[in-house]
């Protein structure tokens, strides 16, 4: 996934579930680390940055 998508899946998220989005993503990564599905719990975490980044206060 690319950084555009993984913005605008965040956004998405962010906007869908709010701070509960976090939790959900916290939850995908760990189940798929649980199955061994190490490459997709790395794109959840990108995700989950990107969701972080979306909480942080704006500067300018």
């Amino acid at each position: 996934m690319n950084i555009m998508q993984t913005t605008t899946m965040a956004r998405a998220l962010y906007r869908a579930q709010g701070p509960r989005a976090e939790l959900a993503l916290a939850e995908k990564i760990r189940d798929c680390l649980e199955q061994g599905r190490r490459e997709e719990a790395e794109e959840w975490a990108e995700l989950r940055r990107q969701t972080q980044e979306l909480r942080r206060p704006r500067q300018g």
